[in-house]
C-alpha cells in the first residue's frame, strides 16, 4: 500500500487562537512578534486575538483599521491610503482594510473580525510583484484563523 500523502497544511497554536499554515511555511518572531512567513519570505502575516471590549460591534472595525493605519504611517513616515471591503473568517465577520504606501511599493491587508466575544486582527503583507498563488496562500492561512478560548 502506497504512504499517505503528506497533509497539504500544519496546524499551528498560538495565544487565543489555531492557523493552518501551507507546508512551506514557518512561525518565526521578529521584535518580540509572531510572524508566518510563506516559503519564499515574499509574504508575512501576524494575527492577534483578544477577548471583544464591552460593547463591540461591527461599526467599531473600520474606526480600528483606520487608527491602525495611522499608527503605521506615522512609524513608516507616509500616509497610507485605505479601502475597506467585507470580511467573514468562519462565524466572525468585519472588514479588511487595504492600506497601500503613496509610491505603492507596499500592501498591507488588515483584516478584523469579531463574533461578539472574541476580536482577532489578521494583518498580511507583501510588496506588489508578490506572485497570486503566494497571495491566495496567505488568504488561506488568515481564513483558517479559530479562536480556541
Amino acid at each position: 500500500a502506497a504512504a499517505p500523502a503528506p497533509a497539504a497544511f500544519t496546524t499551528y497554536t498560538g495565544t487565543g487562537y489555531t492557523v493552518q499554515l501551507p507546508v512551506g511555511w514557518i512561525a518565526t518572531t521578529v521584535s518580540g512578534n509572531l510572524l508566518f512567513l510563506n516559503a519564499s519570505t515574499t509574504i508575512g502575516v501576524t494575527i492577534d486575538e483578544i477577548a471583544a471590549p464591552p460593547n463591540f460591534s461591527q461599526t467599531d472595525i473600520q474606526p480600528l483599521i483606520s487608527q491602525t493605519a495611522g499608527t503605521m504611517g506615522t512609524t513608516d513616515k507616509v500616509l497610507y491610503s485605505v479601502s475597506f471591503q467585507p470580511l467573514t473568517i468562519g462565524a466572525m465577520t468585519g472588514f479588511t482594510g487595504v492600506l497601500t504606501r503613496p509610491d505603492g511599493t507596499q500592501i498591507v491587508l488588515l483584516g478584523v473580525v469579531s463574533d461578539g466575544t472574541h476580536v482577532v486582527i489578521a494583518q498580511t503583507t507583501y510588496f506588489p510583484d508578490t506572485s497570486q498563488a503566494d497571495i491566495h496562500q496567505a488568504a488561506q492561512v488568515v481564513a483558517s484563523v479559530r479562536p480556541t478560548s
